[in-house]
């Protein structure tokens, strides 16, 4: 994609500077075509350079590893611990695993 929009970003400024254009074309093209490109720098930046500079959760579970023992409340402000999700059964069949799913955020 990102190629795609590269060239396209690239005609669209080479059609600015056609012949017979005007000159708020030539003006704004250069300057789309700059903050497209700070766009696109901005993006690898932080999806592909600055999570290396993270610190690596050498403590956090690993998938397929069992989770630690842990009580939570939940939206009814009711205690459910990890023990009594496992112990449950589910539609009269002991259930299998638990599927943990961490959301952040605000609400």
């Amino acid at each position: 994609m990102f190629l795609i929009a590269a060239v396209l970003l690239f005609i669209g400024v080479r059609r600015a500077f056609g012949p017979g254009r005007r000159l708020i074309s030539k003006i704004i093209a250069p300057v789309l075509a700059t903050l497209s490109a700070l766009i696109v720098t901005l993006f690898v930046f932080v999806a592909f350079i600055e999570p290396r500079w993270l610190p690596a959760s050498t403590g956090a579970p690993q998938p397929g590893q069992k989770a630690p023992e842990f009580t939570l409340t939940d939206t009814n402000n009711k205690p459910v611990a990890l023990a009594d999700l496992l112990s449950q059964p589910v539609a009269n069949k002991p259930p299998k695993g638990v599927l943990l799913i961490f959301y952040r955020g605000y609400w």
